[in-house]
């Protein structure tokens, strides 16, 4: 069974691409399985959109990529 997902969400000021000021609203949804990966799933879209109106983009960290990606973050600068 896949771990608890671990989920970002966070709205930020933005524009068109004809500079119209715009707000959006994202999501990060990161999900590990029992084998070691990882799926992470990305959506954006305007503040209260239907998810119709959301841009997707999934993919999947192998073990090794997922162990690497957790090696990396663990060795920030931390505030």
């Amino acid at each position: 069974m896949a771990s608890d997902p671990l989920i970002f969400e966070n709205t930020w000021p933005a524009s068109t691409i004809d500079g119209i000021p715009s707000v959006v609203h994202g999501i990060l949804d990161l999900t590990c399985d029992p084998d070691g990966s990882v799926f992470m799933s990305f959506s954006v879209g305007p503040v209260g959109a239907a998810p119709e109106d959301c841009e997707y983009t999934e993919f999947v960290f192998s073990p090794t990529q997922a162990d690497t990606l957790a090696t990396f973050l663990a060795s920030r600068p931390r505030a």
